[in-house]
């Protein structure tokens, strides 16, 4: 006779550390920005920066990734919207932050104008 595995346990457990990976991962961007202000160098900001976003897209891409499977398995609930849309929210507003700080900083590297202007 075989055992049946306890699924929720599984799925608990996946849902668990993929929601700490996205915990930490804002948690890590606002500390790696927050570090790359005190920087005077632009390139050495770029490289703070760089790993800062780099590490919040990989941290919290399999959360969302799992946020939208979920939203789109089963009956659709208010539950299940709201998280959605906070969640792909989050996401969104972070990636175009990154955009807008990397063109800024690019632009400010390529022309040799200080970001301590803008900050």
């Amino acid at each position: 006779m075989q055992k049946k595995r306890d699924k929720t346990g599984v799925y608990s457990t996946v849902f668990d550390s993929i929601f700490v990976q996205f915990i930490l991962g804002i948690f890590g961007i606002f500390i790696w920005l927050k570090l790359s202000s005190y920087f005077p160098s632009d390139y050495l900001r770029f490289l703070l920066i760089t790993i800062g976003y780099g590490g919040y897209f990989y941290l919290t891409t399999p959360f969302l990734v799992y946020c939208l499977s979920y939203a789109s398995t089963g009956k659709l609930t208010q539950f299940k919207l709201v998280i959605t849309i906070v969640v792909v929210g989050i996401y969104s507003y972070i990636i175009w932050d990154s955009y807008f700080s990397f063109k800024e900083l690019i632009q400010s590297l390529i022309s040799g104008i200080s970001l301590d202007e803008f900050w």
